[in-house]
């Protein structure tokens, strides 16, 4: 049997696209998951700058990366003259703890 064991549950994956020098609002997600980005791109002329709570980290080179709980405030905002485009992966491990984490920005 070649079945591989997978200890989180995915809701989905997708390609999110923030256009260059624009921003989304302050908000948060009812549903208590965490999200995966990494950067498909290198940006030019500034970074994109992500916060969530009181973290923030910047992401600027394909393959910069961050996970967070998005039921906890958050926005990004482009700084770039390009696109941004991550892949995300959103997801909740079995017997995840939501109440009991670090809800900032990883700084993976």
């Amino acid at each position: 049997n070649n079945v591989i064991s997978c200890n989180v549950d995915v809701n989905y994956v997708a390609f999110f696209i923030l256009p260059a020098s624009c921003s989304n609002k302050w908000h948060s997600h009812a549903r208590r998951n965490l999200i995966y980005h990494i950067l498909l791109n290198d940006l030019s002329g500034g970074g994109c700058n992500f916060q969530c709570g009181k973290a923030s980290k910047i992401l600027l080179n394909a393959g910069d990366e961050l996970i967070f709980d998005y039921s906890q405030l958050h926005r990004s905002e482009n700084n770039s003259i390009l696109h941004r485009v991550n892949f995300i992966v959103d997801f909740k491990p079995k017997n995840y703890d939501a109440d009991n984490i670090d809800n900032g920005a990883s700084k993976h």
